[in-house]
């Protein structure tokens, strides 16, 4: 590849499509700009680095000057192209000469476009979400192909990710593998933003896990590390103890057949998806919700069981969703799905969406937009449901309570005097929520209308307002709801946990309930190891932020510094590779953000549990109190921010690691509180329909703070106790949040970045714009910034060799010519190290910084640019124009030594306006015959004054020369002369470490101030070329 060529493709920021390919026409030092051409498209898709090819889609270019300020290091991206400027697509992005968000941005860009959705960045895989199902792509002809080149037959010469393409199933594979070789947790961990195929990817991770044990492959069993050992020592260190471990990874798959244990493991997607996911505007199938699914194996390799944790249900989408978007997916599929006599018996006969307030939607949006139907949806959770054990009875239980809610949203109240409400008993949904419900009118009008007060021995009933009984209402349908799907999370567990059956766990009063209380596989004798699986909400940024986006992102904050120490090992491990110092390094650490989120007493989230505790701390009070310890002078943030009309509005501003986001505290104290009245309790534990019951229990039984200094093991204490001292929603979640980085630090992490091609859901799209927003959300280019602070530009020694030679030619020539590509690498790291030291320290190296000169030519006169004026006519073609250097002595000394000629030509730039000193220091001179004749001796004759020997005018020098000389009372003193400046030579041998270039096995690597040094000799010399 010719470096020339491919040096001006380069890539310029857009405010529509993030970055567009452009083709650099000129550089412009003087001000800071460039000139660069930029090829005009009419159709965004076809916005491509494909050189100058003719397209149909190409209406001419335009010519476009950019601040190069705006560019890091003030330099222009540059593209990753052959000579004919065509992008160079790969697979692993690792091999990308030029690694920034451009280059990351259209190299997914040319894998979307040829219908192949992953791409890897070392052992990172990016998805990017299609919209469509791929032929082939997930076969079980596929999936076996992945399992023979990762799990049995791994190579041992050879990295065994470069036999196969990026893939989904390339991670669960080397995920198993590295577990039965290593004998360690694993975990994998998908992240995205809504509609980047996180669900869809965790059930096919999966399958490919659930296949594995198949087979019956019963020696396809793993070592831990200690085994190795001793297996070494008894075959006396001969190396057969690696030959045994890896004949027990050689057996193959013959067949995907499931065992009862992985139906249930594998069945537990749909019911979880029908009660935890929805239609978003960006996403038909968006879990609101997070889970981290332990699958467990026993030391044959063999599935026996798994566990699922849940994190932060959103509850508050039960009561309000924006247009476009529906309610949670089961409300939909009871409604649509439900048989005739069921219907009669939920008294949901004849019902629609357009008939319950949950579901009822201002915008008409009561279907999906990808093809999929609540009735066939239906059947599917109806299945999953008979294979994991619950029987007829069981699930009309928990289909009554989805038809109550539905029929208590649609309750209404009427007023009766000054703070005084009633339930309107006209209303048509109140029969079927008072009978499905198992309680009384009376029973629910006091649950709801009034709160009983307990004060000296005495109770007193306070009646409420509109406002409020409409707020206890929305009380009792989020702790319903939520305790529905927290017993569905348990029934779960209790159902996959090595095929234990469920009625043994579904637990009492006196066992709490909890979602993640469930007897672990883990803790079982059999078990070896185990693979986790994180499907976890991605970075949110809206137009208004609440609490919810906080808790959000403040998980997403946390597993962002676990995954830039990941990235972090896996730099350092290349650098061990190759042979270099890495040691120096120290990676950028996100912990002030995470301090600010929930450091004790003053975390926002810490704040927000303390303006909890007093009944009369209101939101504005919570936000005062963050100012305060904020903004003040003494305990000012660097990442948080509020000015003076955030401050009125209440609101703040976060610094992510994606960015900066404004959160708006309104109902911060409510949402955190998460709280039950007791009168709810009460209505609850008074209900005739004995699984309401168990639900309300189930709510009882939150989390509680302790009063004791020494914490339990998880921190909180499970027991009924007043809501006023139960552990809020933000401090159960930090909980669970840092037990699942131990469980992660514990494992050996794969990742799987998931992306979205546009907001539109439409395949064959990729909007540029919407892709560099997720690069940056999913923590990718925070991943780049980690791999900067070491070499973040790294070349292949031939293609080093290709773009910097240049800078060494001379060196080059005084060494005897070697095809080794590494020996020439050395000499030319050599050479350029010394040119960069010099360029650290202000010393010039004068001539030797311009290599175009030969040795033959050394004591050749130089020859500058004609001038437009033609010479005049000369007697012979061959006869030599005399040249500068036949100026007579008079004028010699107008004219600066050829030392400073060429400091002063260095700094031209191509197509710059002479300084005014060329006007009359550099003169005309014609060509020079290249065919050797003799020239007659003829005396030069003397030039007349004014004129040269061409003919050409010359300026004479004044006829006084001297200045006048001044009294000498107006003279100034002699200044004393300056000490003699000490010599400064550069070294025979450079640290290179402290340069910034090292030579690798395989690669040379650069720091980003060597790069830019290197970049910027390399473009002066093109420039020094392109003048001569």
């Amino acid at each position: 590849m010719s470096a020339d060529k491919t040096s001006k493709r380069v890539y310029i920021k857009s405010d529509d499509y993030g970055w567009v390919p452009a083709k650099l026409v000129k550089r412009n030092d003087a001000d800071g700009t460039a000139t660069v051409s930029v090829r005009n498209y009419t159709d965004e898709n076809r916005i491509n680095s494909d050189g100058d090819r003719p397209s149909k889609y190409v209406k001419g270019s335009s010519e476009v000057v950019v601040e190069l300020s705006d560019y890091e290091s003030s330099i222009l991206p540059l593209q990753n192209v052959d000579e004919d400027g065509v992008l160079n697509e790969v697979p692993d992005m690792v091999d990308l000469p030029f690694l920034h968000e451009a280059a990351i941005l259209y190299n997914l860009k040319a894998r979307h476009v040829a219908s192949t959705p992953y791409t890897r960045t070392g052992d990172i895989i990016i998805a990017v979400n299609p919209y469509q199902w791929i032929d082939g792509l997930y076969s079980e002809e596929r999936m076996g192909h992945y399992a023979d080149h990762l799990v049995w037959n791994v190579p041992d010469d050879v990295d065994a990710k470069s036999q196969v393409e990026p893939h989904v199933y390339e991670t669960s594979s080397l995920a198993y593998h590295d577990m039965c070789v290593h004998g360690l947790d694993q975990s994998i961990l998908v992240s995205g933003e809504s509609g980047a195929g996180k669900t869809e990817t965790v059930k096919i991770l999966m399958n490919q896990l659930a296949s594995f044990q198949s087979s019956g492959h019963v020696d396809a069993g793993f070592h831990s590390d200690d085994d190795e050992e001793a297996d070494g020592a008894d075959e006396s260190g001969d190396g057969k103890a690696d030959q045994k471990k890896k004949k027990k990874l050689q057996r193959k798959q013959t067949s995907f057949r499931t065992s009862p244990i992985v139906d249930r493991v594998l069945d537990s997607n749909p019911l979880l998806e029908a009660f935890g996911n929805a239609k978003t505007i960006r996403n038909d199938n968006s879990s609101r919700f997070g889970k981290f699914i332990e699958i467990n194996f026993c030391d044959s390799g063999t599935l026996i069981g798994a566990s699922i944790e849940t994190y932060l249900l959103e509850k508050v989408r039960l009561m309000s969703h924006a247009d476009g978007e529906r309610n949670y997916h089961i409300f939909y599929e009871l409604l649509a799905g439900t048989s005739g006599s069921d219907q009669k018996k939920l008294m949901i006969d004849y019902a629609s969406p357009e008939d319950f307030g949950m579901t009822r939607s201002a915008s008409g949006t009561y279907h999906r937009r990808d093809g999929v139907h609540d009735e066939s949806t239906f059947r599917e959770l109806k299945t999953a449901m008979n294979t994991m054990g619950f029987d007829g009875e069981e699930q009309l239980d928990i289909f009554e309570i989805v038809a109550a809610l539905l029929h208590l949203s649609n309750l209404t109240f009427v007023e009766r005097g000054h703070d005084e409400c009633l339930l309107d008993d006209s209303n048509h949904s109140l029969e079927a929520a008072l009978e499905l419900c198992g309680v009384t009118l009376d029973g629910l009008e006091a649950a709801l209308c009034s709160v009983v007060i307990e004060a000296g021995g005495e109770r007193l009933v306070k009646t409420l307002g509109m406002a409020q009984c409409s707020k206890a209402l929305e009380a009792l349908i989020k702790a319903t709801y939520g305790a529905l799907f927290e017993y569905l999370v348990r029934r779960v567990n209790g159902c996959i946990a090595s095929g234990v059956e469920a009625e043994d766990h579904l637990g009492s009063p006196s066992t709490p309930a909890s979602p993640n209380n469930f007897q672990s596989a883990s803790s079982m004798s059999e078990t070896a190891a185990f693979i986790g699986v994180l499907d976890i909400f991605g970075f949110e940024s809206f137009d208004t932020n609440s609490f919810e986006q906080l808790c959000i992102n403040y998980c997403n904050e946390s597993l962002q510094q676990q995954f830039n120490k990941f990235v972090f090992k896996l730099e350092q491990a290349e650098y061990e590779r190759e042979g270099i110092s890495w040691k120096f390094i120290d990676f950028p650490d996100n912990q002030d953000i995470l301090d600010l989120i929930d450091k004790r007493h003053t975390g926002i989230l810490s704040v927000l549990d303390e303006q909890c505790i007093q009944a009369f701390n209101t939101d504005q009070t919570f936000a005062s109190s963050l100012y305060d310890k904020h903004c003040g002078r003494g305990g000012a943030s660097a990442s948080f921010a509020a000015n003076n009309g955030q401050k009125a509005r209440g609101m703040f501003n976060v610094h992510h690691y994606a960015g900066p986001v404004e959160y708006n505290t309104n109902a911060f104290l409510e949402k955190n509180k998460d709280e039950t009245p007791k009168e709810i309790n009460e209505l609850l534990a008074s209900s005739e329909n004995h699984f309401l019951q168990h639900l309300g229990e189930i709510i009882l039984s939150r989390p509680v703070a302790t009063n004791n200094r020494t914490p339990s093991k998880f921190g909180v204490h499970h027991h009924k106790q007043s809501s006023l001292i139960r552990v809020s929603v933000g401090k159960q979640f930090s909980t669970q949040l840092k037990q699942l980085r131990t469980r992660i630090d514990a494992t050996s992490p794969h990742y799987i970045r998931c992306l979205k091609p546009n907001n539109d859901l439409r395949p064959d799209h990729f909007d540029c714009a919407v892709i560099a927003d997720q690069l940056r959300y999913a923590g990718i280019l925070e991943a780049i910034r980690v791999s900067r602070v070491g070499y973040p530009q790294r070349y292949l020694h031939e293609r080093f060799l290709s773009r910097y030679r240049i800078l060494a030619l001379k060196e080059l020539r005084s060494k005897q010519a070697s095809k080794d590509p590494a020996v020439e690498c050395k000499a030319v790291v050599d050479a350029i190290a010394k040119k960069i030291w010099a360029r650290q320290h202000n010393i010039s190296i004068g001539e030797e910084e311009n290599p175009f000169y030969m040795p033959h030519t050394r004591n050749k006169k130089k020859l500058v640019r004609q001038s437009s004026a033609p010479p005049p006519r000369t007697p012979s073609r061959y006869t030599r124009t005399p040249s500068r250097c036949h100026t007579p002595s008079t004028f010699r000394s107008a004219t600066p030594p050829p030392s400073a000629r060429a400091k002063d030509v260095d700094r031209f730039k191509a197509n710059a306006t002479p300084p005014p000193w060329a006007s009359h220091k550099l003169r005309p001179a014609t060509p020079v015959s290249h065919r050797q004749t003799t020239i007659p001796s003829t005396p030069t004759p003397t030039p007349t004054p004014g004129a040269s020997s061409t003919g050409t005018p010359m300026l004479k020098p004044p006829a006084s020369a001297s200045k006048p000389k001044l009294p000498k009372s107006a003279q100034k003193p002699k200044a004393a002369a300056p000490p003699a400046a000490k010599e400064i030579t550069v070294p025979d041998k450079i640290d290179l470490v402290e340069i910034g270039v090292q030579l690798g096995k395989t690669k040379v690597f650069l720091r980003q101030h060597a790069f830019d040094a290197l970049e910027g000799m390399r473009n002066r010399l093109k420039t020094i070329a392109a003048t001569m």
